[in-house]
């Protein structure tokens, strides 16, 4: 009798192994689908180090991570910009800026970047729609009825592994730049805009544009 008990508690040991194995594989499976649905850019580290070259002079800038979480990330220099994240209105849409420490109320040609997304509209209806705005960049800052609107180049440039077009609306006045492109049936825009002297031309302008280029995109 005892030799039919001990034989069929190991039976019923052995059919509960696989059993086991199963809820032990599914809960490895749960967690690693855990993981990799977390946003690849908030993996992403929050400093990181570069080396820009200002006037000829190798330049070593700690950067921070700034994340506009689904959207994208990029790394900045906190000691010369401050992030200000903007709303997220009720269509998608947001414009984000990183503004110059230096600058205050009374700056005529401010020095920023902003990375801006507008859904349901192509770059080139995009960069129309805001002739005579805040965002032309041929509006001189002295004559607020001069407007105009971007000139694209027929050449792109990668960001992020994504072909941009570049849209130039420099005056006399300011440096203006913007790189757009198709993104989640939208726009993405990011502008770069400072003072159009050589000094900062030679600065500033190469530290925005380094800047621009840590752009990480999140996938579509």
């Amino acid at each position: 009798m005892m030799k039919k008990l001990s034989v069929l508690l190991l039976l019923c040991c052995l059919a509960l192994l696989p059993l086991t194995g199963c809820q032990s594989g599914g809960q490895d499976t749960d967690q690693e689908a855990q993981q990799s649905a977390a946003s690849p850019l908030a993996q992403l580290p929050e400093t990181r180090v570069s080396v820009i070259l200002i006037e000829g002079m190798e330049e070593t800038v700690a950067l921070q991570k700034a994340l506009h979480e689904d959207f994208y990330a990029l790394y900045y220099d906190p000691e010369s910009l401050i992030y200000a994240p903007g709303e997220v209105l009720e269509d998608g849409s947001f414009t984000d800026a990183f503004l110059s420490v230096y600058d205050d109320e009374t700056t005529e040609a401010p020095t920023t970047i902003t990375v801006s997304y507008t859904p349901d509209i192509t770059p080139e209806d995009w960069a129309a729609s805001v002739e005579n705005t805040q965002w032309a960049p041929l509006r001189a800052t002295h004559d607020s009825t001069f407007g105009g609107t971007w000139q694209a180049t027929e050449s792109t440039e990668l960001l992020s592994e994504t072909a941009f077009q570049y849209w130039d609306g420099t005056n006399l006045f300011v440096q203006n730049s913007c790189y757009t492109a198709p993104f989640r049936d939208g726009c993405l825009a990011i502008a770069i805009s400072y003072p159009n002297t050589t000094e900062y031309a030679e600065g500033w302008g190469v530290r925005l544009g380094a800047a621009v280029h840590t752009l990480v995109l999140a996938a579509e």
